[in-house]
């Protein structure tokens, strides 16, 4: 068992490096063929503007892959920062559904909706923590969406004798989690069966963030994924996010 557990742990290596190494080279071969070209002598203004734009795409990507591996490593040692704050939730999902919604649509057509219980809903949490996590879903939704599906995102807040809740659902149509993998689905280094091959881009550890950011902010996330039909070609996935509402101290 013991051996079968090293093995296990050695082929998620393997996975990650070559995620990793594919995450790594892919952004850098673009920015050298950009640079490339933008050193021809007489290269037309809007050549140039088109390859200053690959450029400062690929430097977001890796900046943020950079981000994400140092903000993993904060969590795990427990030196994250927790600085609560009160986020009107309609103006952070408007900001996040005007930014998805434009790529989306151009690239796949695909439709992002949000729904919220009620106007002004607010959160007294870690803001950056929770904006992150929110990013992080939808991303993950738009990679695992099928075309001319759409995306929801619905908020609202429930309420009992004891506390109070905002919970907050991503769901999507398209490729599945499978029943074996919904238990590792937040493992680091993790990826869903046959991803690589079908060219999704990600390191696996996108949704290893996400618990960790959740766990960070006291609260609890699931997920479900359920076929469509009979054949399995379509899955309804739904992650379920329960983020406390943390009373403002008062000094």
């Amino acid at each position: 068992q013991h051996i079968k557990q090293l093995q296990k742990l050695n082929q998620l290596k393997d996975d990650f490096m070559n995620s990793m190494s594919h995450e790594l080279k892919t952004p850098l071969t673009s920015m050298k063929m950009a640079i490339k070209m933008l050193r021809q002598a007489q290269i037309p203004p809007e050549m140039r503007e088109k390859y200053l734009d690959i450029l400062e795409q690929e430097w977001h990507r890796e900046y943020n892959l950079i981000k994400d591996l140092l903000t993993l490593q904060q969590l795990e040692s427990g030196e994250l920062d927790f600085s609560p704050q009160e986020l009107n939730l309609q103006e952070a999902i408007d900001r996040l559904t005007q930014s998805f919604s434009v790529k989306w649509q151009e690239s796949r057509e695909i439709t992002l909706v949000s729904k919220i219980s009620e106007p002004n809903l607010k959160i007294y949490t870690d803001a950056e923590s929770l904006e992150q996590v929110l990013n992080e879903l939808l991303a993950n939704a738009g990679k695992y969406s099928d075309s001319h599906t759409t995306i929801e995102i619905s908020i609202s807040s429930q309420r009992t004798i004891k506390e109070e809740n905002i919970v907050i659902a991503v769901t999507y149509v398209g490729t599945g989690i499978m029943p074996e993998e919904l238990p590792h689905i937040f493992d680091k280094f993790r990826r869903g069966q046959g991803v690589t091959d079908r060219a999704v881009p990600g390191t696996g550890l996108g949704l290893t963030l996400v618990q960790y950011l959740v766990e960070h902010l006291q609260g609890t996330i699931e997920v479900t994924s359920n076929p469509l039909d009979d054949e399995c070609s379509a899955f309804l996935t739904t992650f379920v996010l329960r983020l406390p509402q943390i009373q403002p101290s008062i000094s």
